[in-house]
């Protein structure tokens, strides 16, 4: 409880609240405002390493296929989603045979995707030092969740590799990840939205879906980088010691 906090601690909280992936953190800022603290809290995400999350053309193609568009995904579990991609993609693969899904991860949906042919690569678990081949595979980073989360640091990875996104349109991706159209495209979570959308995708072609992720990766080295994160909590103790530094821009 707030009531019980120690004086340093109460210092801590008038000024930051730092808030992982995975915690809704404009709720929590919310709910805290309610409270106790007042409208100095800031609230500041958390980051990612860019130099292992960048582009890089000698990994271009994974396993060595050219592919007209691919696609990518995640944990393969019902709540990510997968249930809706599943179904818009069999859609998709009837009218554009040269459209590859490449799924990274492993789960219940696994031999579900293989029934769907050589159109889709199912990887398995990676290991971290593939995700820069992973992520330099693909044209556009799907993520096909289900329910309302944090701060998805696959989301933020993708872009920082300098891919496009595709998510559903939740509050906390929309204000906070694809805060622009031309960093990708949203979807509302039933197939038939998810379906348009990457029928969008494909009619774009890849020279624009390259375009938008030059500015995904400009946005995500300008916000989301373990340096920013790091000059927050510096910021934070300079706080804490002198008020000067408090006022924030």
């Amino acid at each position: 409880m707030i009531e019980d906090a120690t004086e340093f601690e109460l210092a801590l909280l008038e000024h930051f609240l730092f808030i992982a992936d995975f915690s809704d953190s404009q709720g929590v800022k919310e709910s805290l405002q309610e409270g106790s603290l007042d409208s100095s809290t800031s609230v500041e995400r958390d980051g990612k390493d860019d130099p292992k999350f960048s582009r890089s053309s000698k990994e271009s193609d994974f396993n060595g296929k050219n592919f007209d568009d691919r696609f990518t995904s995640q944990r393969l579990v019902k709540d990510k989603g997968h249930p809706l991609l599943y179904e818009a993609y069999s859609g998709l693969i009837r009218k554009h045979p040269n459209v590859y899904l490449i799924v990274a991860g492993s789960g219940p949906w696994t031999n579900r995707y293989k029934d769907l042919g050589r159109q889709v690569l199912v990887l398995g678990s990676m290991d971290p030092s593939m995700l820069r081949a992973f992520y330099n595979a693909i044209d556009i980073f799907v993520n096909p969740t289900l329910r309302p989360q944090g701060l998805d640091l696959t989301l933020m990875e993708a872009m920082m590799s300098e891919k496009p996104l595709l998510a559903s349109r939740f509050p906390r991706i929309k204000g906070t990840i694809v805060v622009d159209d031309e960093f990708g495209f949203m979807f509302s979570p039933n197939v038939e939205s998810l379906l348009e959308a990457v029928e969008a995708v494909v009619n774009e072609g890849k020279e624009t879906l390259a375009r938008r992720g030059k500015a995904c990766r400009e946005y995500a080295n300008s916000m989301f980088t373990a340096r920013k994160m790091a000059l927050a909590y510096e910021r934070l103790f300079l706080c804490i010691k002198k008020d000067t530094f408090c006022s924030y821009p």
